[in-house]
């Protein structure tokens, strides 16, 4: 036979087998996607459950419903979300917390559904810790006027607004930097610093303050500082004031007597706090106000450093700390 016959045939051969091995090998591949297909399709390696844990604040059902939507549909119309396996982990995580301000954290994790042959996603929510209360300031009856007339070179004769009337008042959590976070009843003897005034000093509406900074937010720490500080002289504040002037007025109470304590947003706290406290002392009221003299008393007026002005009911005296 000649060489160019011979050389023909095996050639078409092994043409032949290539090609077979080729389409053996595609077959192969096809029927591997297609059970790697099945598999994410089978109900043990899929999420049936959804367990949410951690809320004090937030709705529950609000956050499965975030999660279902998350697990809904298929990655290219294939693979389903809800297989184990390449779940949207981050983006269920991140959904979350955008749902809700309240929400600081959350931790996703999968377990065994006892009920059924798939799994149970559990969301596991970290929510903001309320450090105080904010109200909105929108008082409608008692409100009552403490007037000052402060005799000092920096000081003009100003009419200080202030109410402890909480009734039509809408309040709110907020956290330590001042976030207000989710709604909160009304209080009428808090366990939380009671912070009142408007949310914002601009002439536009704010629609809602949940997810705003409140105007004295740089303050809630000092406030919440001095007011732990001057309890240890018997004097309780009910709540705290604000205004756009920046005027602060903390509603006060010693022994059952009504005061107002007077600070500004250029108010050194700390050193507020040290001189008010000497001048009690130095004037032989060491263990706080007597109940005379808080009876008598008006207003105290702490922003102008050692000179502390007490204005009283009847008559109006100035306490200077030499």
């Amino acid at each position: 036979m000649p060489r160019s016959l011979v050389s023909n045939s095996y050639a078409k051969r092994k043409r032949r087998i290539a090609i077979i091995k080729a389409v053996s090998l595609c077959i192969f591949c096809i029927l591997c996607v297609a059970g790697a297909i099945y598999l994410t399709h089978l109900e043990i390696f899929g999420i049936d459950g959804v367990t949410v844990g951690g809320t004090k604040i937030t709705d529950s059902e609000k956050i499965k419903k975030v999660i279902s939507e998350a697990l809904y549909g298929s990655y290219a119309l294939v693979v389903p979300k809800s297989f184990t396996l390449v779940y949207p982990k981050m983006q269920i995580k991140k959904s979350i917390i955008d749902s809700n301000v309240a929400i600081k954290d959350v931790d996703i994790s999968l377990s065994p559904n006892n009920q059924s042959k798939g799994y149970i996603i559990n969301a596991n929510i970290t929510e903001e810790e309320p450090f105080a209360l904010w109200c909105d300031g929108k008082i409608t009856t008692d409100e009552e006027k403490v007037e000052e007339n402060v005799q000092n070179d920096n000081a003009t004769n100003t009419v200080i607004t202030v109410s402890n009337d909480f009734k039509n008042v809408s309040c709110f959590y907020v956290n330590k930097s001042g976030l207000v976070f989710s709604e909160a009843p009304v209080f009428s003897n808090s366990v939380f610093l009671i912070i009142n005034g408007p949310i914002s000093f601009a002439s536009t509406t704010v629609e809602t303050p949940i997810g705003q900074r409140i105007p004295v937010a740089e303050k809630i720490v000092d406030f919440d500082n001095f007011v732990k500080s001057i309890k240890n002289n018997g004097i309780t504040v009910k709540d705290i004031s604000y205004d756009a002037e920046g005027v602060y007025v903390f509603h006060s109470v010693y022994k059952n007597n009504v005061f107002y304590i007077l600070m500004d947003d250029r108010t050194d706290f700390t050193k507020a706090l040290s001189n008010f406290v000497a001048t009690l002392k130095e004037y032989g009221m060491s263990a706080g106000l007597t109940p005379l003299l808080a009876k008598k008393l008006e207003y105290v007026d702490i922003r102008f450093g050692k000179n502390i002005i007490f204005k009283w009911q009847e008559t109006s005296k100035d306490l200077k700390k030499i």
